[in-house]
């Protein structure tokens, strides 16, 4: 008897794999969202392959999934005998969906948080910024503040709508630890206050100390009060308020200390939004 051998490419995507299941990623959703016993594949194997996708087929729409996949090894990806002729634009549409009714805010957190833990990631510091994504088409919408809408346009193009991504990350390497979408006319300083808010039951009960690093958009009276007295936060002082602006008229240059080359600083308390801070 003849055996057929047949090649297939492996190419970067093996990493990709590996490293899904280096952070259990496929585990973890199923945890989450527990399969429908009907289905021939689990919410957390879809996921898996769409990663995989997403860093293979970059230039291709997500429904030729299966297209891409008859030239791969996806029994490797999976772990188990597994033809492309499973994965269908149907299946990986209720996925979406699955994952969109669980909260992907939810999921994208749990697993950053699993992954930090698994590689011992440093969460001292966490930094936390928005930008804006321009889309083009019409988006109508009956909800009083759709996510797709005018707003602030980071890349200059308000003839645009937009969402925005909010994304917090670790200091150590820039690992993403938390990551959302909101709508495209979001203030950061209202969604700077409401994020950081969210996190203060989380930061309680955590032993490690956490810094929060964000630009000038955190330092609000009514977000100091509100966050300071469970984090510590770490920010610039916008030169519009009065007190900030008095001290850099009149500081003296000869009582700055050198931090490094080119840059010298000076430490003063204060009190604003009735937080003392220096």
């Amino acid at each position: 008897m003849t055996e057929e051998y047949s090649s297939k490419d492996l190419d970067h995507l093996g990493i990709v794999s590996a490293m899904c299941d280096e952070i259990n990623l496929m585990s973890v959703i199923d945890q989450l969202i527990p399969p429908d016993p009907r289905a021939t594949m689990t919410i957390g194997e879809c996921v898996k392959l769409m990663v995989i996708n997403g860093l293979g087929f970059t230039s291709r729409p997500l429904y030729l999934e299966a297209q891409f996949y008859a030239s791969k090894p996806i029994e490797r990806f999976l772990g188990r005998p597994c033809t492309s002729d499973e994965v269908s634009n149907d299946r990986l549409g209720r996925t979406l969906d699955a994952c969109f009714d669980h909260g992907c805010t939810s999921i994208f957190s749990t697993i950053a948080s699993k992954a930090a833990l698994k590689f011992n990631v440093n969460t001292k510091f966490q930094h936390l910024d928005s930008t804006s994504m321009q889309v083009e088409g019409e988006y109508l919408s009956e909800d009083e503040n759709p996510l797709i809408t005018f707003g602030h346009s980071k890349d200059y193009r308000p003839d645009l709508k937009q969402f925005m991504i909010s994304l917090m990350c670790s200091q150590d390497g820039d690992v993403p630890l938390l990551a959302q979408t909101i709508p495209g006319n979001t203030s950061d300083k209202t969604h700077f206050k409401e994020a950081l808010s969210s996190l203060k039951t989380q930061i309680q009960n955590n032993p490690h100390r956490s810094y929060f690093v964000a630009d000038s958009a955190l330092y609000t009276a009514d977000t100091l009060a509100e966050i300071s007295n469970q984090m510590k936060w770490i920010t610039r002082v916008p030169e519009k308020i009065k007190a900030a602006s008095e001290v850099i008229c009149n500081i003296d240059k000869k009582d700055m200390e050198e931090l490094s080359e080119g840059y010298k600083g000076i430490e003063i308390c204060s009190i604003y939004g009735k937080t003392p801070q220096r």
